[in-house]
């Protein structure tokens, strides 16, 4: 596994595993405190997207913080604690990942994706078209160990219910 990740991709694979474990704990926490943690996390995807991409010097980067704070979009995103700022840090973490030469690390952190596919669905599909084929296969391979996962914690009559509603 380090040879495929990497020291830093392994740094940061033990992060997300913690991150995602940490959110299973929030159901049993009161709501305003559970609600309060899961804003900290937005805010924190937030300032993991800027960080990530904004360019220009740190003057320019924090006028660009600041404005993308101050749009009514993602201030209300924040408000009502949509998970539109998580997929957006998984894009870049995605990207990054890619321009770092981390492949693997890449497919499996877009995996995160199946929170809400519908937003970056065809994001798998620009990997195969841009040739990052090991990307796209740790992609596949995360998302079907996900769908397992789901389907031993809900079992099918937990999905027909799902699905049913």
């Amino acid at each position: 596994m380090h040879r495929l990740l990497g020291e830093r991709g392994q740094r940061l694979a033990g992060v997300v595993a913690l991150a995602g474990v940490g959110l299973v704990a929030l159901h049993n926490l009161a709501f305003p405190v559970a609600y309060a943690i899961w804003n900290l996390l937005l805010v924190t995807a937030v300032l993991v997207t800027w960080r990530l991409l904004a360019p220009g010097s740190r003057w320019q980067r924090s006028m660009q913080l600041g404005i993308a704070l101050a749009l009514p979009l993602v201030a209300f995103s924040l408000l009502l604690g949509q998970v539109v700022m998580l997929l957006g840090a998984t894009l870049a973490l995605c990207w990054w990942c890619l321009r770092r030469g981390s492949p693997v690390l890449a497919g499996i952190i877009l995996s995160l994706i199946a929170v809400k596919p519908q937003l970056a669905f065809l994001v798998p599909l620009a990997l195969v078209a841009g040739l990052q084929f090991r990307a796209a296969i740790a992609w596949a391979s995360a998302s079907a160990a996900l769908a397992l996962v789901t389907l031993a914690a809900v079992g099918t009559d937990g999905i027909a219910a799902y699905v049913s509603r």
